[in-house]
């Protein structure tokens, strides 16, 4: 086997390229986590829209029935004439 020269480099070389390896690696694991968290994020999201339909089922399904409040802006300040109704129908008539 053939014998590499030895070369020897300047401190100033050494902290050089330790400090891009230390960049390179810190973010190289910085580019990891975000990968798996948006991995995680985005099966959350598919999760929650699996239960979307059933959710908005449960809690609008019977929303205009019975006594609905409605509000009548005057245009006059920030007063709002707020009034229940027996229904969606008296409101909006």
């Amino acid at each position: 086997y053939p014998r590499k020269e030895i070369t020897h480099r300047s401190m100033l070389k050494k902290i050089f390229t330790m400090t891009k390896w230390t960049v390179w690696t810190v973010a190289s694991c910085l580019s990891l986590y975000v990968t798996i968290v948006n991995i995680g994020a985005t099966k959350q999201v598919h999760r929650a829209m699996e239960y979307l339909p059933m959710t908005d089922k449960i809690l609008y399904q019977n929303l205009n029935e019975g006594p609905v409040c409605a509000f009548l802006n005057t245009g006059k300040g920030k007063t709002y004439d707020v009034r229940t109704f027996h229904n969606s129908t008296a409101a909006r008539a």
